[in-house]
C-alpha cells in the first residue's frame, strides 16, 4: 500500500530471533517497489520504531540484503541461450566431419 509520500508501508521483517520489525519501502518513482529489476539498496529502507540510528542502519543493511537473496533466488532462471547452443553444434559437426576426412584416408 502507498502512503501520501510514495512509501510502501506495512512491511514487516521476522529476524532470525524471532522478532518483527517494521519498515517502509522509499524508492524513486515509488512504483519501482514491484519491479523484480530493480537494485534495492538500504537507503531505500525506513525501519519505523524508535531505535538508535545506527541500529535502524544496520536492520535496514539485513531487511535489503535478504530482500535482494530472495529475489535472486526467484528471478535466476535458467535462460536458454540458442546462439550458444547453435555455435556448440556447429563445433561439433565440425569436428565430426574432421575425423570423418581422417579415417577416410
Amino acid at each position: 500500500m502507498l502512503n501520501s509520500k510514495g512509501r510502501v508501508t506495512e512491511c514487516f521483517f521476522i529476524r532470525e530471533d524471532g522478532t518483527h520489525i517494521q519498515y517502509e519501502l522509499a524508492t524513486d518513482p515509488p512504483e519501482a517497489a514491484f519491479w523484480s529489476t530493480y537494485k534495492l539498496k538500504p537507503g531505500h529502507i525506513k525501519v519505523v520504531g524508535k531505535y538508535d540510528r545506527k541500529i535502524k542502519s544496520e536492520l535496514a543493511k539485513e531487511i535489503c540484503n535478504d530482500i535482494n537473496r530472495r529475489e535472486a533466488k526467484v528471478t535466476k532462471q535458467p535462460i536458454e541461450n540458442k546462439i550458444l547452443k547453435k555455435r556448440q553444434a556447429a563445433r561439433a559437426k565440425h569436428a565430426k566431419a574432421g575425423k570423418k576426412q581422417q579415417e577416410a584416408r
